[in-house]
């Protein structure tokens, strides 16, 4: 993401602190990134294993749950509009995990702005 050029990154459970420091830092055009993630980053660094996608397809269905959960809908949301059950999208969700080797929702939405799909 940073690559594409946003300036910060911040997971959802930040304190009011912290984001008030996330917001001065972009309005003075500096880049922000929460510690828990440059913590994340930096050993990924230092372990030399890189998470690629590279080789990894996915099914037409999943890269459209994906779609929509880096438009933040919940799993409930992506049944109706896609008129199947919960649990298939829950199905449908965990296969993309595995298949990504990702284990959260950042790491999902950071792999659906990788593939154009946002």
């Amino acid at each position: 993401m940073m690559r594409n050029g946003a300036l910060g990154y911040l997971l959802k459970n930040i304190d009011a602190g912290t984001l008030l420091q996330a917001i001065e830092s972009v309005v003075q055009q500096r880049p922000f990134i929460q510690e828990q993630v440059q913590a994340s980053m930096l050993n990924e660094v230092l372990s030399g294993k890189k998470r690629t996608s590279q080789g990894i397809s996915l099914t037409k269905r999943e890269n459209e749950i994906l779609a929509l959960i880096a438009k933040e809908h919940t799993n409930q949301q992506i049944a109706d509009k896609l008129s199947i059950s919960l649990r298939t999208v829950q199905t449908h969700r965990i296969n993309i995990t595995q298949k990504l080797g990702v284990h959260n929702t950042a790491s999902l939405v950071k792999e659906a702005f990788k593939r154009g799909l946002v």
